[in-house]
């Protein structure tokens, strides 16, 4: 009787080593999924905190932006109003300006709505 009881003794070692092998290998597995489900939770984190972060920043953005297409906006309509009733002192360098600004405007609105 007493091979029984060691081999009892062995068999329950060997049980042991499986379960954490097995066990070992259950973590190797579950871990890149948990870490993915973590890494995924904490990226919308953070870029929930960058969000509310910046937002004040793009208002202030936007304010300066609407303010610079105003005085674009003044700035085309004087050159305008130059060029359609003071035509005799209208220049190339008036029309260059006035072209510039057109193209300043437009690069000022995109921006602006893409904000």
């Amino acid at each position: 009787m007493p091979d029984l009881k060691e081999h009892g003794f062995s068999v329950s070692i060997s049980s042991l080593i499986s379960i954490f092998t097995l066990g070992g290998m259950g973590w190797f597995f579950l871990q890149p999924i948990m870490v993915a489900q973590i890494s995924t939770a904490m990226a919308e984190d953070m870029e929930q905190a960058i969000e509310d972060k910046t937002e004040p920043i793009q208002s202030a953005f936007k304010v300066l932006l609407l303010k610079d297409i105003n005085q674009l906006k003044r700035v085309i309509a004087t050159l305008e109003y130059k060029e359609e009733h003071e035509p005799d002192e209208w220049t190339e360098r008036d029309a260059q300006r006035l072209t510039d600004k057109y193209i300043e405007l437009e690069a000022f609105q995109e921006a602006y709505a893409d904000l």
